[in-house]
């Protein structure tokens, strides 16, 4: 897989984001010479900001600026701006630009804000963004404050279109093609993730727009019918689906993702490319699902692809014996997932089972569920700082999955043990299964989660393995409003102050691959220079600064140790404010 290259990573610069210009503070209170859509009070015709937003905590600054087209400089209507603070994610206030391109946002809380801007057929952007995929900077915001000149230039998205055809060279219609681009995982590895979709119309013609600059593999498949069908009004396995088909065939025609030719596509740039499909002999998956009394199941099953190439995700109904069939599954690893709501029964039952289909079918599965495991233990608070959540509905613990790849729908689906909290911090939560880390799963600004403890043992980075143990006891979470923060500036080999880059911030010490992921964060400035990272985990880090970095690319083991060799360690203790003086690492 080539690089984006730098011809185009300099277009984007030069392009894109050029005219952005730099930020004028105002008195405040001082009205715009435009009118623009105003956070809060939308203008005429504009969509409103729901009600979970309207309720979030208010101040007195405010944000605005203009966004034009980046070839013709002509003001867009229309476009949404979003706005998230970085105190609280859940602060996502959206407004749309007017007929001169302005908008602004009013009743803002001091601190620091990202800010993006998007219009179908035009790329997305963040605030300060220099590179395609690339994070933005936070813009820092003062109480009373009236920020100006956030302006965007906007360039029309590049565009993948084409056509397809089948093994004879007939034109087809209906195939559902996907733009693609690898992306580093949470496991470290490169894998693909769909950045743009379409279908084909009855030309067997496609058209994916909006493209940000760069390489993409690009796919086409046809999706098997319902896999189902209904008797008596309940569904039941269909036994007549067709044998065959088209399963994912990437550009120029190969059934191979590793093989596929990469189309490389600049700003606003239209690249068209033609190939067929290859028909292939797709399996049929089918058997029956019994919960834990031995009873027919009720529910769905999904398969889910464990490479993450696949672009066929088949959800099915169990019918009323507890019979499933999925057709039209192509050669691959997969993971079949079963999740059962069982009226009248006591909690809810899953089951997880790895599926290898080499083109035959696998036929006569017994799959049973199981309850998982009760867990109950009690929330403390050590600090005074306000338990108020952003978002509505009453506090609640999670269970988080250990293995970052693990595709597993989620534990703690039990209604009747759903981790809410009670009056005195008590909770219950059900359903769950494997190997977890359990945390407080609401958002609550100035608060981070302390400790995790078991039996006296701290747990905290301790994936807990639930396997045989149908309940555990006494868990105990304390969270801590005793914050860190560390920040600082960055400077290059000379002295001078950088104002673009990216810390990247790691354990001191090598630690399991598990838990490493949890203590990496990574941070850009804001407009005015400076990095901040709050409720830092206390212990001995590591931070680089560099120049940018590949989205994802810190969850790769090789690029974290290439970071060590340019890093400044550092020991951050709870509650402690830290300032830190970072000079850039040259080469990344």
């Amino acid at each position: 897989m080539r690089k984006i290259s730098k011809l185009l990573i300099t277009l984007a610069v030069v392009s894109v984001l050029a005219s952005l210009s730099a930020q004028v503070a105002l008195p405040a209170g001082q009205a715009p010479s435009v009118p623009g859509g105003v956070a809060g009070a939308p203008v005429p015709g504009q969509p409103r900001r729901d009600t979970a937003a309207q309720s979030q905590p208010t101040g007195t600054g405010r944000i605005r600026g203009r966004v034009v087209a980046a070839v013709t400089n002509a003001p867009l209507r229309r476009v949404q701006m979003a706005l998230q603070w970085s105190e609280n994610p859940q602060f996502r206030p959206i407004v749309m630009t007017d007929a001169e391109g302005r908008y602004e946002f009013a009743q803002l809380p001091a601190g620091k804000f990202s800010l993006s801007a998007s219009k179908p057929g035009y790329v997305a952007l963040q605030y300060g963004q220099r590179r395609p995929y690339e994070g933005g900077t936070s813009i820092a915001l003062n109480v009373g404050e009236t920020v100006t000149s956030i302006d965007f230039a906007l360039p029309r998205g590049g565009v993948i279109a084409g056509r397809i055809t089948d093994e004879f060279g007939e034109l087809m219609p209906q195939v559902q093609v996907q733009a693609q681009r690898f992306q580093f995982a949470q496991d470290g590895q490169r894998r693909l993730v769909t950045t743009g979709t379409a279908t084909t119309d009855d030309r067997g013609e496609f058209r994916v727009y909006g493209l940000m600059p760069g390489e993409y593999v690009v796919n086409g498949s046809v999706r098997p019918p319902t896999n189902f069908i209904i008797v008596n009004g309940l569904p039941s396995a269909s036994n007549t689906m067709p044998s065959d088909g088209y399963p994912p065939t990437f550009y120029p025609g190969t059934a191979n993702a590793n093989d596929a030719q990469t189309v490389t596509i600049g700003i606003g740039e239209e690249v068209n490319i033609q190939f067929g499909l290859i028909a292939a002999r797709l399996a049929r998956i089918s058997g029956t699902v019994r919960d834990s009394e031995g009873r027919p199941g009720a529910g769905e099953v999904i398969l889910l692809p464990r490479q993450g190439i696949s672009t066929n995700l088949s959800f099915n109904q169990l019918g009323a014996d507890g019979s499933f069939a999925i057709n039209g599954v192509a050669a691959g690893e997969y993971s079949l997932e079963v999740r059962q709501i069982l009226p009248g029964r006591e909690g809810p039952e899953a089951a997880s089972v790895p599926i290898t289909v080499a083109g035959n079918d696998i036929t006569g599965l017994r799959i049973t569920t199981s309850k998982g495991s009760l867990i109950t233990g009690r929330v403390v608070w050590d600090g005074t700082a306000p338990k108020t959540s952003p978002l509505p509905g009453p506090l609640r613990v999670g269970a988080m999955p250990a293995d970052p790849t693990n595709l597993s729908l989620g534990a703690g689906n039990d209604s009747k043990a759903n981790g809410e909290l009670d009056d005195s911090g008590n909770f219950q939560l059900g359903g769950v299964a494997g190997r977890v880390f359990l945390t407080l799963m609401t958002t609550l600004p100035g608060w981070t989660v302390k400790s995790v403890t078991l039996d006296g043992q701290d747990i905290t980075d301790v994936p807990l393995d639930i396997a045989g143990r149908p309940t555990i006891d006494a868990v105990r979470i304390t969270m801590t409003d005793k914050l860190t923060n560390v920040s600082g500036q960055v400077t290059d080999a000379k002295g001078s102050t950088v104002p673009q880059y990216v810390v990247v911030v790691q354990p001191a010490d090598e630690l399991d691959p598990s838990v490493v992921l949890r203590y990496i964060r990574t941070v850009r400035p804001d407009t005015n220079g400076r990095f901040e990272l709050r409720a830092l985990r206390p212990g001995r880090y590591v931070a680089t600064a560099i120049d940018s970095l590949e989205q994802g690319r810190q969850a790769s083991p090789e690029f974290r140790r290439q970071l060590r060799r340019g890093a400044r360690e550092f020991t951050v203790k709870e509650g402690e404010t830290l300032s830190l003086s970072l000079t850039l690492t040259p080469g990344f």
